[in-house]
C-alpha cells in the first residue's frame, strides 16, 4: 500500500563525480501525516523504478546504470555490477541516460535517453550480463526516449521528449508511433484497461491516449 518514489532527479546528479545523494523514499498514503521516509540510499540520479515478485527493486539510474535493490533497500552490488552501466558504451548500450524501467515476466526493460537510435534494452533478471537490444525506435536518427510501461505480453509503450508515444513489440522489434506534440516523460496503463494510457509531459499536461 505504500508509494515508492525516486528522489534526486537533478542534472548535477548525472555527473560521474561527487557524492551519491540519490534516494528512494516511501510514502504511506493512509497515514495521518504523509511523510516521505528514506528507503534506499547511495544512488546517483534514479529515474525508473520497478519491482519483481520477490520484492527486489530495479532502478534505472542515469549516473550508475541499472541497479538492483534488495527488499531491505540495500544495493545488490553483485547483480548491479553485471548490469548495463550508464557511462560505459558497448554494442548494446549505445548512449547514456538509462531512464525508464518496466518488468514483464522475467525481463527488465530500460531506455537510453541519449541513445544514438532510440534504444530499448532487455535485461534478464537472472542474468543481467546478457542484456540485449530489443528495439531501435528512432533509427537512423538519435532519439530522446524516456519512460516506458508494459501494456501487454511482449508489448511496451515508450515516451520520447520529442513528443512521440511508441508502441513496441519486443519480440519482433516492430513499432508504431503517435505524435502527441509535447515533451513526454512518463507513461502508465490504466489498471484493467491497457489500451488506455496516461501520459505525463514536461509542459505540465497529463494526456490520456487510447490505443
Amino acid at each position: 500500500g505504500k508509494l515508492y518514489v525516486t528522489s534526486g532527479n537533478s542534472a548535477t546528479n548525472m555527473l560521474p563525480v561527487g557524492s551519491l545523494t540519490g534516494t528512494i523514499v516511501t510514502i504511506d498514503p493512509r497515514a495521518p501525516r504523509r511523510v516521505a521516509k528514506p528507503w534506499a540510499r547511495g544512488l546517483g540520479m534514479p529515474n525508473g523504478l520497478a519491482f519483481d515478485k520477490a520484492g527486489n527493486a530495479y532502478v534505472s539510474d542515469s549516473r550508475l546504470g541499472v541497479v538492483r535493490l534488495k527488499p531491505n533497500g540495500s544495493i545488490d552490488r553483485r547483480w548491479s555490477a553485471a548490469a548495463p552501466k550508464n557511462v560505459a558504451p558497448t554494442a548494446t548500450v549505445n548512449g547514456t541516460g538509462i531512464n525508464g524501467a518496466a518488468i514483464d515476466g522475467d525481463t527488465l526493460y530500460v531506455t537510453l535517453t541519449t541513445s544514438l537510435t532510440g534504444r530499448v534494452i532487455a535485461v534478464p533478471l537472472a542474468h543481467p550480463e546478457r542484456a540485449r537490444a530489443v528495439a531501435d525506435l528512432t533509427a537512423p536518427l538519435p532519439g530522446l526516449v524516456d519512460d516506458l510501461a508494459v501494456i501487454g505480453p511482449s508489448k511496451l509503450a515508450v515516451t520520447t521528449t520529442l513528443g512521440q508515444l511508441y508502441v513496441v513489440n519486443v519480440r519482433t522489434g516492430s513499432s508504431c508511433a503517435v505524435n502527441v506534440g509535447a515533451p513526454l516523460t512518463a507513461v502508465t496503463a490504466t489498471p484493467g484497461d491497457p489500451t488506455r494510457l496516461v501520459v505525463a509531459s514536461e509542459n505540465g499536461t497529463v494526456y490520456v491516449v487510447r490505443l
